[in-house]
């Protein structure tokens, strides 16, 4: 019997929603990315970070424009992509990272994902509307130091 490619079980044990939205939006995220880079971080733009980690294999450092959000004492990030995203993967085998947020500067640490019931309270009436639509259902939260 031949071996399954491993690419195609994983892609196969996704669900689809994760898939098609991953498939849509990489084209639009590559391009934005950069752009979003250049503002994320500032007061001009409160809602997104620029968030530094490191890569979990090469060792390189990263920067990645994430949606930001406050929770209480932590800091929380909606997972647009899920678990599947580099930088999630990369922050959670590092258990830390740095961030520009509204012009300041944190240290993050402690990351554990959360599911919507406890990370759409970091949302405001409006986000909590429309993230659903996307099909969040995750976040990270972290510690600041």
């Amino acid at each position: 019997m031949a071996e399954m490619n491993s690419s195609a079980a994983t892609a196969t044990s996704r669900p689809a929603y994760r898939t098609l939205r991953r498939r849509l939006l990489a084209p639009v995220t590559r391009v934005f990315n950069p752009l979003l880079a250049r503002l994320a971080g500032t007061r001009l733009l409160p809602v997104f970070g620029l968030l530094r980690h490191r890569g979990r294999r090469s060792g390189r450092e990263y920067v990645t424009p994430v949606a930001t959000l406050g929770l209480g004492e932590f800091i929380v990030f909606p997972l647009a992509f899920g678990r599947e995203a580099d930088w999630i993967r990369n922050l959670l085998a590092a258990g830390r990272c740095s961030l520009r947020w509204r012009g300041k500067e944190w240290s993050l640490v402690d990351p554990v994902v959360i599911g919507w019931e406890e990370g759409s309270p970091a949302l405001n009436r409006v986000e909590r509307l429309f993230v659903p639509l996307l099909a969040i259902r995750e976040f990270v939260r972290l510690r600041p130091l």
